[in-house]
Parts: C-alpha cells; structure tokens; sequence
C-alpha cells in the first residue's frame, strides 16, 4: 500500500502532494488496477493532516478516472500510468547510477540537481503519453478595563470543519472559545453552540485536580458523562504514555496536555474547542496528538476549533479559517476559497489596481505583493498561490488591509 509524505513547505498545496504521489506510484507499477488506497483515517493518522484533503485528493483522482470510490469498502485504483513494473530493467539501471554517484562522493541535493538536468534536456517540451493529461501545481462580547475584548464577531462555521483560529496575543482568541463553551457570557450580542454536555473545551493551562491520578481522572470523566464516555478514545490519547497510578501534580506540562486531551476524546463531543492545544508537547507527541485529532474528527465527524501561533501545526491539518485581530474577524472562510482568493505577485513596478494589496515590498526596481484578487491578474507579473503561513503572516503584519469579517 502507499505511504504519502507530506511537505509543508514546499508550497504545493497538500491535496495536489497526494495526486501527485499517487500518480508517481502508479507510474511505477507500485499501484496497480484494483489495488485499495489508504482510507482516509489511515492516512491522517500517518500525516497529521485534513481529512477533507484526503478526500479532496481521491475526488480529484476520480475526476481523471484514476480510481473509483466503492461505498462501504473504499477508494480503489481502476487505471494505471505505468509502462512496466517497478522491477523494470530501467529502474534497475537508475538504481545503479544511483549507487555510483553516491559512491562518487554526491550527496541527495546533487544527484538531484544533475538528474533534473538530464531530464529538462530530454524532455523539454515534451508531454506526457497520448490519453494521461498531466497536471501540476497551479499557478459579543466581555469587556476589559480597556475596552472590548471582542467586537464584531460575525461568523458562522459549517458542522464537520477543522477550524484554525489565529491572531496574535491579546487578540481575543482564548475568550471566544471561553464564549463558545459556555464559561462566559457576552455583555452583547449572542452565540449559538452545542449544549455544554455535547461539548469539549481545553483551555491553555489545562485545568485538572492536580491531588487526583490519571486513572481517576478518566474515571471522573466517565461519571460526569454517563451515556457518552468512550474509554477507548481516551485511553487512545494516553496509549503507554502515563502511568494510571501518577498523580496529575507530579506530571510534566506535556502529560497534563495527553490528559486533557484523554478527557476531551472520551466524552465524545460534537464540538471541540482547543486552546493552544499542542504548545507544551515535543515535536513527536505533537505529531501524533495530532493525527490521532484529524483522524479521530474524520470518524466521528467532530467539528474542532483549534487555536495555534504555530501555523506549519495548521497547515493541512484545517479546512477553515478564522483569524482574529484586535478583538475583530479579519478572515473567515475555508482556506482553499481564501488562498485562491489571493495571488502573490512578483516583477516590475506597476500599478496593481483593481486588485486590493495586502503587503508589498520593494527590492531595486523589484515588486513583490500579496493582493486579493479582484478579477483576472493581467500585467507583467509572475503569479503563485500563497502558502497557508504566506496568507496569515501578510494579514497579521498589516490588519488594515482586511476589512472587518471580510470572507476573503
């Protein structure tokens, strides 16, 4: 079966990664005709991702008449791109050159440069085989002593989203999810959620009986929701992490996190809120907390909104968007719709209008701008799609460029 392997920053978009690794399987006779693709849990638990990318990725492999959907059992390849089978005589001979160059002293990033130069000399200008069209990237409210802390908040968020909520400190993001679940209420203005018992918050500083054991703990949790508690889901979050016996005042910042996280899985919500949920983790655990999230939201269709200032966590991981600025919604869409909104441009100085800039800078008579697009981009200049971290970073270095609750 194939295993995909996802690169944040390489600045194509995560679904396309999928495509296109498939694709390449195909091609080398390691999928074949019948062959089942990883469902969509196995491969959120593996990357950590959306599983609405995953999905996205199988539509679009579908679409090209690549693999076909079979209800109740999965997603199975019905065509192949291969012209012989991965033991071909050529990959065998590619292997060996391979071997060679390493033993000649050339690291990954050489053998790479010189291969990619063979093939724009023997393939330039060429396309694929007659009958496979190739495609590749394309190019209300408490108040504070100071004021409102929230303040024209106008949103509403589609059951069943992974929901990224970003802004920087102060920006309001820990009391709206506070509002949400139930632990405030606003001075004006109201906000519709789950019933408290449907629901699941943790908060940043995951508050827990420190005098109590895990194993108590989860015990606690399976009283306070009777009818609901799934102790397989909690334990899951837990796995050989922890022992039962320890009490919560003796474990670390990243244990007290796996707890928090064991009680919110277990009741089972229709919504989870998540106040920097993985800031006290290591970069494994955080991986797999969070794969485990993404997979656990995929099965049981939990609706998640999970606050973060590490964006490469949400990259790929969400499919919506809320960012908060100075106690306003500044964006609020899901993230494809709004990165295809806008357009990172790149060339000579000109006159971007009718297109809304949200950042520019200058190098010498060089133009680099991150507009939202207002029609087709005409003009002397070269398009990209921006990243996830690209979009957030230009609207939070300059808010004024993003009218309040603007959904693009």
């Amino acid at each position: 079966m194939v295993e995909y392997r996802i690169d944040r920053r390489s600045g194509v978009a995560t679904y396309l990664q999928i495509v296109q690794q498939t694709k390449q399987a195909l091609r080398m006779g390691l999928l074949e005709p019948g062959d089942r693709l990883p469902t969509a849990r196995e491969v959120v638990e593996a990357t950590a991702i959306n599983p609405n990318t995953v999905l996205k990725a199988y539509r679009e492999l579908e679409r090209e008449g690549l693999v076909e959907a079979r209800r109740g059992l999965g997603t199975f390849v019905r065509a192949t791109l291969g012209t012989g089978p991965a033991d071909s005589p050529l990959r065998g001979e590619l292997t060996d050159w391979a071997r060679r160059a390493r033993a000649a002293g050339l690291d990954r990033e050489d053998v790479a440069a010189l291969f990619t130069s063979v093939l724009k000399e023997h393939f330039e200008g060429t396309h694929d085989r007659p009958g496979h069209r190739g495609r590749g990237p394309r190019d209300a409210v408490p108040t504070t002593g100071r004021g409102w802390a929230l303040r024209g908040c106008d949103f509403a968020l589609p059951a069943g989203r992974i929901c990224a909520l970003v802004g920087p400190n102060g920006a309001g993001k820990s009391t709206l999810l506070a509002l949400a679940a139930g632990l405030l209420r606003p001075t004006e203005g109201t906000l519709t959620a789950p019933a408290r018992e449907r629901l699941a918050h943790v908060a940043q500083d995951k508050p827990l009986h420190p005098r109590l054991s895990v194993a108590d703990t989860l015990r606690m949790g399976r009283e306070l929701n009777p009818g609901r508690w799934d102790d397989t889901a909690a334990r899951r979050v837990l796995a050989d992490a922890l022992d039962p016996r320890a009490l919560v005042r003796e474990l670390s910042g990243g244990q007290r996190t796996r707890v928090a996280l064991a009680l919110a899985l277990g009741k089972r919500p229709e919504l989870l809120l998540l106040d920097e949920p993985m800031a006290d983790l290591d970069p494994l655990a955080r991986h797999q907390l969070m794969g485990l999230l993404m997979a656990d939201a995929a099965e049981h269709g939990t609706t998640v909104v999970m606050s973060s200032h590490i964006l490469t966590e949400l990259e790929g991981a969400c499919d919506h968007l809320l960012l908060l600025h100075g106690g306003r919604i500044r964006l609020d869409g899901p993230v494809d719709d709004l990165l295809a909104a806008h357009a990172l441009l790149t060339g000579p100085i000109a006159d971007l209008a009718p297109h809304t800039v949200v950042e520019s800078r200058t190098t010498g008579r060089q133009l680099t701008a991150l507009v939202r697009r207002e029609g087709p981009v005409e003009g002397p200049w070269e398009t990209t799609e921006p990243s996830l971290e690209d979009l957030l970073l230009a609207h939070l270095r300059t808010p004024e460029a993003t009218t309040e609750g603007a959904p693009a």
